[in-house]
């Protein structure tokens, strides 16, 4: 509604909490750009973001799952076949990723 139109423009949300998957859709509807980030996000949950209209994942390595190899997180999704579309920060200040 009116809180859609209030010059949110970009968000950053954990895709894995409750309720996320249905404000990722709803807010990606109205044109707002909705990124991962800040999560312990399972690749799959990110799949499933990116299916509902997530577009970017936040501080990429920085608070968030760490890349392995049974379960890659949001790292993963970047490796997979959904990562077209996908963009990606990085803070590169050597304190937040080296």
């Amino acid at each position: 509604g009116e809180m859609l139109n209030a010059g949110v423009a970009i968000t950053t949300l954990a895709p894995e909490l409750p309720g996320a998957i249905n404000q990722i859709r709803d807010l990606s509807k109205h044109g707002i750009i909705v990124s991962m980030g800040h999560t312990d996000a399972t690749m799959n949950d990110g799949k499933e973001a990116i299916k509902k209209g997530a577009s970017l994942i936040t501080h990429l390595f920085n608070a968030m799952r760490p890349f392995h190899h049974r379960e890659p997180g949001l790292l993963g999704v970047l490796c997979s076949d959904e990562k077209d579309g996908i963009y990606y920060s990085v803070i590169a200040d050597g304190l937040h990723s080296h």
